[in-house]
């Protein structure tokens, strides 16, 4: 089934609507975190911070969060956190206009909704199968990512169209996407099937279930290896996140709607790229990840030198091109190797590591730009990406013989664990986490 015709259907168009409206606004709330901090401290220490704490309450409660999602109503966890989101991103506006915003009241914002992000998600996919069949789960779950795809490009892009809007109302905003979210989600549960009762399976350990994803990942050399270099090169990523809205502000004296165009601009490259990723050789999957990651490191170049403002946005559309031709390629090639039981923990899994990757290097970024400035910053992290690229490229074994796939022998661990049952009863419940990332790569 196309993913057109599922937008004919009520209860795909509802999710997707209302999908559509929160992510958005999810964007705006990034732009304006960001921005507001600038504004308010005009640190690069400050905003690493306030980025620290929008990220690593997601790495701990991601530890948690799916063993919570199996025992629960899928959707009705889902509302529950919009609401509490929705009451979390309005007090940003209420305490501003009180005269009491300050960088301390923004990290703890930040951090309890970075934790409660960990929750919806999983939720939401949780409950794909109970809102379409087997045979449309594919194309829901294509429809649900562009939700993703689309709200990088119309969160940031319409800040340049809300300029009558005071910059602390983005969030105000947020919040009544939330609350969008919401409605949609309780009409669904009006007409959605039952929730399934928990699976009954053998007794594993606590271990062993929190583990199973990360020996996965370990146990798969190709995987291994493009994961490993995704996360290098993730190391390098906070110099964008914290230094392009600092060479916004002071290289083209710009305000929070060049910011948003930027970001905008990098989505809409991002929407580019997927369509190249269809057309991928999952086989080749390291050196695709390694090209791609080589052409960002000098796109990474290519921002840091860029003289004029639309030269700025139009690098940064190249640069959106390339991430997702690394990270989709990796999420595409784990959905067509692994058993459908060990999907949801390898993609929670890896996406630890991603997000980690990037946590880690924030306070590093933030102490370069103070001391080098943004533009040196993201000269230092381009040569470190393309480094990197270059060294996975050249370091990656050559086939043994012209056609790996018809060999037995080839990439015996790279095949999948199980086979994927053929009928519809015999598929389990699953959950894909496709979500946004924390961080832009």
């Amino acid at each position: 089934m196309r993913i057109t015709a599922l937008l004919r259907r009520r209860q795909p168009r509802l999710l997707w609507l209302g999908q559509v409206a929160s992510v958005t606004g999810d964007r705006l709330y990034g732009v304006a975190l960001i921005w507001i901090t600038l504004r308010l401290t005009g640190s690069p220490t400050a905003v690493g911070l306030v980025a620290l704490a929008n990220t690593l309450p997601f790495l701990a409660a991601s530890l948690v969060s799916g063993a919570v999602v199996d025992r629960r109503d899928g959707l009705r966890l889902a509302r529950m956190v919009d609401i509490s989101r929705v009451l979390l991103v309005g007090a940003i506006p209420f305490v501003y206009l009180t005269g009491h915003l300050n960088l301390v009241a923004l990290a703890v914002i930040a951090a309890a909704l970075s934790g409660l992000e960990a929750f919806f998600l999983p939720a939401l996919q949780a409950s794909l199968p109970r809102l379409v069949g087997a045979e449309s789960l594919t194309p829901m779950v294509s429809l649900l990512d562009s939700t993703d795809r689309l709200g990088r490009v119309l969160g940031p892009g319409a800040i340049g169209l809300l300029v009558a809007v005071p910059e602390i109302h983005l969030f105000t905003i947020d919040a009544v996407s939330f609350v969008v979210s919401a409605v949609c989600i309780t009409v669904l549960l009006k007409r959605a099937a039952p929730a399934a009762a928990p699976a009954r399976t053998a007794i594993e350990s606590r271990t062993a279930l929190l583990t199973a994803g990360w020996r996965e990942i370990w146990r798969r050399p190709l995987l291994r290896r493009a994961v490993a270099l995704r996360c290098v090169c993730n190391l390098a990523w906070p110099a964008y996140t914290l230094g392009v809205p600092f060479l916004v502000a002071d290289r083209y004296h710009g305000g929070i709607g060049a910011y948003g165009l930027v970001l905008g601009a990098f989505g809409a490259g991002n929407l580019l790229g997927n369509s190249f990723t269809a057309r991928i050789n999952e086989s080749s999957l390291v050196r695709w990840c390694s090209i791609a990651w080589a052409f960002a490191g000098l796109g990474f170049l290519a921002l840091a030198l860029a003289p004029q403002y639309w030269l700025f946005v139009l690098f940064n559309i190249t640069l959106g091109v390339c991430t997702p031709l690394a990270n989709v390629t990796i999420d595409a090639y784990i959905a067509h190797t692994l058993a459908p039981q060990i999907l949801a923990r390898t993609y929670t899994a890896q996406r630890f590591l991603v997000v980690g990757a990037g946590a880690a290097a924030l306070p590093a970024a933030a102490s370069l730009i103070n001391h080098a400035g943004p533009a040196v910053t993201l000269a230092i992290a381009a040569a470190a990406i393309t480094a990197a690229a270059i060294t996975a490229l050249l370091l990656q074994p050559r086939p043994s013989n012209a056609h790996p796939r018809a060999s037995p022998a080839t990439n015996q661990q790279d095949r999948p664990s199980k086979p994927r049952p053929k009928t519809r009863s015999a598929r389990p419940h699953m959950r894909v986490i496709l979500g946004p990332e924390r961080v832009p790569a």
